[in-house]
């Protein structure tokens, strides 16, 4: 663990799946690097994923979404 002292909690318990736990810095490293394992999808995915993701990082702000 990076962090050994803090203890994570997940806000969700069903918020996770066994395909998001293969994610991990490695992976995502070789990704970025080697251009690998690209994934496609149209246009009307791709803006609500990104709207997704937006909200996220707009909750995870001080004072976002509180």
């Amino acid at each position: 663990k990076a962090a050994p002292e803090i203890d994570f909690q997940a806000v969700n318990e069903r918020a996770s799946c066994r395909y998001m736990k293969m994610i991990t810095p490695a992976a995502l490293l070789r990704c970025l690097r080697d251009e690998a394992d690209e994934v496609f999808v149209d246009a009307d995915t791709a803006a609500r994923a990104r709207g997704a993701v937006q909200r996220m990082i707009e909750i995870g702000q001080p004072g976002g979404a509180e």
